[in-house]
């Protein structure tokens, strides 16, 4: 996709086992606010046919409207569980919130992110592998399956029960992170 993966405008989204790969500009890019549910995703973003400047995810919650006026829509949740967010980029992440809006919710629980923001407040980060290489089988050829000595193996929650990966394989008692649950050859 030499554009955006998925983009919304204040929309409504619930996902388990996707992937989104290598897109031009964004992977996910959840605008104006909305509700999102993301579950054992996999967003990473390798693009290589030009220099890709922006983030694989942006969550925003507002837009400029024909008059010049702002207008602020409530980003009343965008969970993502058990999710990998990585790619070539130092920054994968962008949250762009409205100067002192009330409502952004997001919440990042046992994923595998790559990022430069601070993810010490446990409202927002739970158990994540911050700026750790998923080791990918092979990103080039869009193998997104993990490596055994991947840190996204055995690392997700058990609490979020989906219980087959994107190849219909079955998760374990350890869940993977990720849309593949990795299975030994």
């Amino acid at each position: 996709m030499s554009g955006v993966g998925i983009l919304t405008k204040d929309y409504k989204i619930t996902s388990t086992n996707s992937v989104v790969a290598n897109c031009g500009q964004y992977g996910l890019a959840l605008s104006q606010g909305g509700d999102y549910d993301f579950r054992h995703c996999t967003f990473a973003n390798y693009w290589n046919y030009s220099s890709r400047q922006t983030p694989t995810l942006i969550l925003n919650n507002y837009y400029e409207d024909i008059n010049g006026s702002i207008v602020v829509n409530n980003l009343v949740n965008a969970y993502f569980g058990n999710c990998i967010i990585y790619g070539n980029v130092d920054e994968e992440i962008m949250l762009d919130k409205y100067p002192n809006s009330l409502v952004f919710n997001y919440k990042f629980d046992h994923c595998l992110i790559k990022t430069l923001l601070n993810t010490s407040d446990v409202n927002f980060y739970v158990d994540c592998k911050i700026n750790s290489d998923p080791k990918f089988k092979d990103f080039s050829e869009n193998d997104y399956e993990l490596e055994q000595n991947s840190p996204a193996v055995n690392a997700g929650s058990t609490l979020i029960n989906i219980p087959v990966d994107l190849n219909g394989k079955n998760r374990d008692s350890n869940p993977d992170i990720g849309a593949y649950e990795y299975v030994p050859d």
